[in-house]
């Protein structure tokens, strides 16, 4: 799902800077790179964390994220719920009495 996303977003300007960067790589001898569209899963203690590298034109890299993240809460809710989104949250509904006591003092220490 992420990298269908990622192609359909993202796909035409990754292929049209492979020749560009493959130029630059000739010219200035620097380190080729996937400029593909790649997802990152890392698994977390009680969770699954997904990182989706992608490259975009520089001015439009909101509007890009933008449309990635719409299209993905699109997907999601196609799956009628065989996919969901998780998000920790804890609520302190209560908390036990507690007795303070103050002791003043006449400011004399002896």
């Amino acid at each position: 799902m992420f990298v269908s996303i990622l192609e359909e977003v993202t796909g035409g300007y990754a292929a049209q800077s492979k020749s560009i960067w493959h130029q630059m790589t000739d010219r200035y001898m620097i380190e080729d790179v996937n400029l593909a569209p790649v997802v990152i899963m890392l698994t977390k203690d009680n969770w699954v964390e997904y990182t989706l590298r992608y490259i975009v034109a520089y001015k439009k890299r909101r509007s890009t994220k933008d449309l990635i993240c719409e299209r993905l809460l699109i997907r999601i809710d196609e799956t009628k719920g065989a996919v969901k989104l998780g998000s920790v949250t804890f609520e302190i509904t209560a908390t036990p009495d507690l007795d303070v006591k103050i002791h003043q003092t006449d400011g004399n220490h002896s």
